[in-house]
């Protein structure tokens, strides 16, 4: 019976020392995963603040087309645009008169 209780010993004993290498072993490969996120957060940190320079051109540009030289400019080309419409119409119907005289 001491035999027995001698053999449980070691195997759970055996079983445990298992266990505690496969715990080591999955702790190490968390800490190397944590390792590899950090890595890839400060690339993704650095990228984010190179897309920054980006970013800030655009809100400028945006605060370009809604300020007043852009309205400004954009009047003045309509203002041209309806000039030659004007007298695109104007010579049509110069046009037309001359049709009608013939």
């Amino acid at each position: 019976m001491n035999l027995t209780i001698i053999i449980c010993l070691i195997i759970i004993t055996i079983a445990f020392v298992a266990f505690v290498i496969e715990a080591i072993k999955t702790f190490a490969q968390l800490r190397r995963s944590a390792e590899a996120m950090e890595i890839l957060s400060l690339n993704a940190n650095n990228r984010i603040n190179s897309i920054d320079t980006a970013i800030e051109t655009a809100k400028v540009l945006s605060t370009g087309i809604s300020s007043g030289w852009v309205k400004m400019i954009t009047g003045i080309v309509g203002l041209f645009a309806a000039k030659k419409a004007t007298e695109k119409h104007s010579k049509k119907c110069d046009e037309d008169e001359n049709n009608d005289e013939d």
